[in-house]
C-alpha cells in the first residue's frame, strides 16, 4: 500500500502548537514521499501510532490514551516508525 503523509499533520506532530520542543529535522521529505508500508516493516504499535497521529489527526496525548501507553512510549513508536519508513525509501 503506497501512502503519503499529509504535510500539515507532519508539521503539527513535529512541533505541536504551544510546545517548547524544536522541530526534528531529517523527516521533511516524508511530507510528500510515496512509500510502501509493507516494505517499512513496521511493528503493530508503530503502525497504529502513525495511523492515529498522521491519518486520524489525533493529538499525541489522545493517541497515547487510545493505545493505552504513555506519551513517551507513543513518541518512541512514532520516531522508530518514521525512521523505518525513511530507511525503506533508500
Amino acid at each position: 500500500m503506497a501512502v503519503c503523509l499529509k504535510s500539515h499533520v507532519l508539521s503539527d506532530v513535529a512541533s505541536p502548537p504551544g510546545s517548547i520542543y524544536f522541530r526534528r529535522s531529517g523527516y521533511e521529505h516524508l511530507k510528500t514521499a510515496q512509500f510502501d508500508l509493507e516494505k517499512a516493516n513496521l511493528t503493530d504499535k508503530q503502525l497504529t501510532a502513525i495511523s492515529l497521529v498522521f491519518y486520524d489527526s489525533a493529538k499525541k496525548k489522545k493517541a497515547a490514551r487510545v493505545m493505552n501507553i504513555t506519551s513517551q512510549a507513543l513518541s518512541d513508536h512514532l520516531k522508530a516508525g518514521l525512521k523505518k519508513i525513511q530507511m525503506s525509501l533508500g
